[in-house]
C-alpha cells in the first residue's frame, strides 16, 4: 500500500540489470513509492531489490512494444511525479542482425511513450537512460556536449531518441534529463556480460573469447553507484541536460580479466583466447563525469577491486543456480 505523503516514481525497465539497482536505491531511500514496469518477471538471483521491504513497491508486467496503450493508461491513473526509463534493446552486436527491432523499441515505442507523458500534469522529471555509445570512437576525456557519431544500429537508435527528447524539451518544455553511464557491472548481472562471464568460465574451466585481444578500453562502474546517480537526477538533474556517470579510471578488457584472474588465483593464459574484433565496437571510452559530481552531488564509492570481489562472491554463493542458467544472450524483440 502506498503512503500518500511520498513522491511516486515509475521505473520502466525495472527488472533490467541497472533497473533492479535503481528500485533497490529508491526503496532504501524511504521516501518514494515505486511503480515498477517491465515485460518480464525475474527472481532474486537477478534482482537486488527483492530483498528489500516491498510494501512501497508495485509491479506491472507490460511491454513497451505490445502494451503501450495500457502502459500509458496506467501512468495516467497513477500520476507519477517522476518517470525513469531503462527499457531498451541494449546489445550492440545483435543490433546489426535486426536493426529494425532496435529502432522500433528504442525510438518508435519510446516516442509514443513520451508523447503521452507530456500530457501528465504532475510530471516533474523524465529521466532517460541513454548510452555513451552515441559518441562513437572518440579520443581524450569526453564531455556531454561532444558530437553524436554513433557507429552501430544500437547507438544510432539511442542517439535518435536522445535528439527527439531534446526537441520535446525545446518545443513542449518536456522535463527530460539524459543519463549516460560507463560500463555497468555488479552482482545480479546478466551472465553473458564480461565480468560474470569471466568468473563463470574460469570456474567451468572454459576458455573466454577476448574479442580483438581485449584491447578495447572501457570504464567500469558498479550498479549501486550508477543507481545513486540516476536517483539523484530525478530531483537534481537539470532539464535538457545530459550527465555522465563514470569513474576516473579506465581499463582494457584484458586488464579487467587479469584483475579477475588475480582475485581467483588463476593464470590469465588458462582462461582466455584471443578472437577477432567485433564490427562497430568503439575502441575508446573515457567519460568526464564532473558535471554529475557538481549538479547531482554524486561521487562513485565502489572501487573496481571491491566490486569485482563482490561479483565473485555472488557467483560462488549462487553457483548451484548459476551453473544451470544459460550463459548466452537470448534475443527477444
Amino acid at each position: 500500500m502506498y503512503a500518500n505523503d511520498m513522491y511516486k516514481v515509475a521505473v520502466i525497465g525495472c527488472n533490467s540489470f541497472t533497473g533492479g539497482y535503481v528500485v533497490d536505491e529508491l526503496l532504501a531511500a524511504g521516501e518514494y513509492q515505486v511503480l515498477g514496469i517491465d515485460r518480464e518477471e525475474k527472481g532474486r538471483l537477478f534482482l537486488p531489490y527483492v530483498q528489500n521491504d516491498l510494501r512501497r513497491f508495485r509491479f506491472a508486467q507490460m511491454d513497451v512494444n505490445k502494451d503501450m496503450a495500457d502502459l500509458l493508461a496506467l501512468l495516467q491513473s497513477e500520476q507519477p511525479d517522476y518517470v525513469m526509463n531503462l527499457a531498451a534493446l541494449s546489445e550492440v552486436a545483435p543490433s546489426w542482425e535486426h536493426p529494425e527491432q532496435w529502432m522500433q523499441t528504442n525510438v518508435v515505442a519510446l516516442t509514443i511513450l513520451v508523447d503521452g507523458l507530456r500530457h501528465l500534469p504532475v510530471l516533474k522529471k523524465f529521466v532517460q537512460i541513454s548510452t555513451p555509445e552515441v559518441y562513437g570512437s572518440v579520443a581524450g576525456r569526453v564531455q556531454e556536449d561532444a558530437a553524436l557519431k554513433p557507429s552501430t544500429p544500437y547507438a544510432v537508435s539511442k542517439a535518435a531518441f536522445d535528439l527527439l527528447l531534446l526537441a520535446f524539451v525545446k518545443q513542449y518544455a518536456f522535463p527530460a534529463v539524459l543519463m549516460r553511464a560507463a560500463n555497468v557491472y555488479g552482482a545480479h548481472q546478466q551472465l553473458f556480460k564480461i565480468v560474470p562471464r569471466t568468473i563463470i568460465y574460469e570456474k567451468l574451466g572454459r576458455k573466454l573469447p577476448l574479442h580483438g585481444g581485449g584491447k578495447a578500453t572501457r570504464a567500469f562502474i558498479h550498479g549501486r553507484d550508477v543507481a545513486r546517480a540516476y536517483v539523484a537526477a530525478l530531483t537534481l538533474g537539470k532539464v535538457g541536460e545530459a550527465y555522465h556517470v563514470a569513474p576516473e579510471t579506465t581499463v582494457t578488457i584484458r586488464e579487467l580479466v587479469q584483475r579477475i584472474c588475480d582475485l581467483v588465483g588463476e593464470d590469465i593464459s588458462a582462461v582466455v583466447e584471443d578472437t577477432p574484433a567485433r564490427p562497430g565496437h568503439d575502441a575508446v571510452y573515457s567519460l568526464d563525469a564532473s558535471k554529475a559530481k557538481r549538479d547531482l552531488r554524486w561521487q562513485p564509492e565502489v572501487t573496481l577491486s571491491a566490486g569485482l570481489a563482490e561479483v565473485i562472491a555472488w557467483v560462488d554463493t549462487n553457483w548451484a543456480e548459476i551453473r544451470e542458467e544459460s550463459l548466452e544472450y537470448v534475443h527477444r524483440a
